[in-house]
């Protein structure tokens, strides 16, 4: 069971990506927090994002690369850090 609500979240996941990417025309797509470092979950992602879009006609066309954000799930810290730089220096 687990295994399959996975699996239905990734596709879910997959079809939120495709119309952002169809709509922003991206070429890059980065998955930051915690879940970024999950490997495995990055490894799945990347390949639902292949079968779903290559049954799609506008993947050639909008096709983009999905990776993992640089800092990962210390992003939102960093942000934060930045932010608040910026408001109280």
């Amino acid at each position: 069971v687990t295994s399959e609500v996975y699996h239905k979240w990734i596709e879910k996941l997959i079809m939120i990506i495709l119309n952002l990417q169809i709509t922003l025309d991206t070429e890059k797509i980065l998955i930051g927090g915690g879940i970024s470092a999950n490997e495995m979950f990055l490894s799945d992602l990347k390949a639902e994002y292949k079968k779903a879009g290559e049954s799609l006609s506008i993947y050639r066309r909008f096709g983009a690369e999905i990776d993992s954000c640089q800092y990962r799930e210390d992003a939102n810290l960093l942000g934060a850090v930045y932010n608040y730089q910026n408001l109280y220096e």
